[in-house]
């Protein structure tokens, strides 16, 4: 399995009936393991795995891309993989990285784990005690996804995909802060707007009302389109 880092200028579905192995392609673009193909604009990079996310660090010199299993490291002036740091466990979290003033790159995982990759001396990364989401009301996993690092607080915040809320942990000592706020069913991304201000997305949109038409997705009520059963906000 290949993956790469790349600014894609067009992308396409392949249909089913067409699914290819990943690979380029001799006319144009790269077949990507979603069975899409894409065209990248300007340099790429190959390396194993199933990247999900990227966060820049060293001013734009450096590439965090957070991997299936790792995070890797690429230096962008090179164009290579720098490191590459391995979670030891082979589903992370679908999206999720930020990193604080030091250097240190938090990653989500899996089973509430937020994996914090230390930078050491020689500016090489290591792994460090992980910080942990509270459990949630549903049980099993919280399912982190996107973070952001407030550096007027030292806070991380971090969402909880399974909990549908956003949580303050104190960076330095993985302390909760404050009771969990609610943002909606199953959250993905958060952006800090200020001081004391950050903005959600979700893919479920706001809770369902009793008389609203609705479904559950990993244990929590969702409003859908009736005709289609999709979320209907989000």
């Amino acid at each position: 399995r290949l993956a790469f880092v790349a600014v894609v200028a067009a992308g396409l579905l392949l249909p089913a009936s067409h699914a290819q192995q990943v690979r380029p392609r001799a006319s144009r673009g790269w077949v990507v393991p979603t069975n899409q193909l894409v065209t990248p604009a300007g340099r790429l990079l190959t390396f194993l795995g199933r990247p999900t996310d990227v966060l820049l660090l060293d001013h734009g010199r450096t590439c965090a891309v957070k991997n299936i299993e790792s995070v890797v490291f690429v230096d962008l002036d090179e164009m290579a993989v720098d490191q590459e740091v391995a979670t030891g466990e082979w589903s992370q979290g679908v999206v999720g990285l930020a990193a604080d003033d030091q250097g240190t790159v938090f990653s989500s995982g899996t089973g509430g784990r937020i994996w914090v990759n230390r930078r050491q001396p020689d500016g090489c990364y290591a792994l460090d005690v992980p910080l942990q989401l509270p459990p949630i009301a549903v049980g099993g996993d919280p399912a982190p996804t996107g973070l952001a690092y407030d550096r007027s607080s030292g806070s991380l915040l971090a969402l909880s995909g399974r909990g549908n809320t956003l949580v303050r942990i104190r960076a330095a000592t993985g302390e909760v802060v404050g009771a969990p706020i609610a943002v909606g069913v199953a959250p993905f991304a958060v952006v800090l707007a200020g001081s004391g201000k950050a903005y959600v997305s979700n893919w479920g949109g706001s809770p369902p009302a009793p008389s609203d038409p609705q479904a559950y997705t990993s244990d929590t009520a969702m409003k859908i389109d009736p005709t289609t059963g999709a979320s209907a906000e989000g």
